[in-house]
């Protein structure tokens, strides 16, 4: 026996936050990069934009997927992004998650995965 005292938790205090399965992939690294993968029909996907810091309304920058669906973006500098995917002219994409928002510090983060559930071509008027 020790003679240190024990804590007993709070019935009152609020549980653990529950991380939504698309953010239980990311993975912060020591890394200068932003890196992911887009599974399924990735070949309708044109570009991989990267919107902020602190603002989705401002493009930061913009990649094309790779031949195996993978991206990566260099580290930009801290505030808070969101990563979107942008379909081929006249496609509609349904992807899982729909966008991705990170808040970068001074790490970069892998894991930032995407997958395309459907592709629709758009109809004409």
């Amino acid at each position: 026996m020790t003679d240190e005292p024990r804590t007993v938790p709070d019935p009152q205090a609020a549980p653990p936050r529950q991380i939504p399965p698309e953010q239980a992939s990311l993975e912060e690294v020591e890394g200068a990069q932003i890196k992911g993968r887009i599974g399924g029909e990735f070949s309708s996907v044109a570009w991989v934009v990267l919107f902020g810091p602190d603002n989705i309304m401002k493009e930061k920058d913009r990649v094309q997927p790779g031949p195996d669906g993978s991206f990566s973006f260099n580290l930009p500098p801290k505030g808070k992004y969101r990563i979107v995917l942008v379909p081929r002219p006249g496609l509609t994409l349904a992807t899982r998650p729909s966008f991705h928002t990170l808040t970068i510090e001074e790490y970069g983060f892998s894991g930032v995965d995407f997958s395309v559930l459907k592709t629709v071509t758009a109809v004409p008027h």
